[in-house]
């Protein structure tokens, strides 16, 4: 599970990393991107899981995109 702080309100994600596919990606709202990245890339590497971050905007809504690469 990632928990995110996001402005004092915290925001639980649960990712399911074993059916996680390479190549694939999920997107996470948060206004706190730079918050948001550190702790999904914490989460990963205990996992050995290698990913690219990217601040993004979908749907007029400011997050994280998380695309897993190995």
């Amino acid at each position: 599970m990632i928990i995110l702080n996001d402005m004092g309100y915290p925001i639980y994600f649960k990712v399911n990393w074993d059916s996680f596919p390479q190549h694939s990606s999920f997107f996470i709202p948060t206004l706190n991107t730079i918050e948001a990245k550190r702790v999904i890339k914490k989460a990963c590497s205990s996992r050995g899981i290698d990913v690219r971050l990217r601040k993004s905007i979908e749907n007029d809504i400011q997050g994280v995109r998380v695309w897993r690469l190995t």
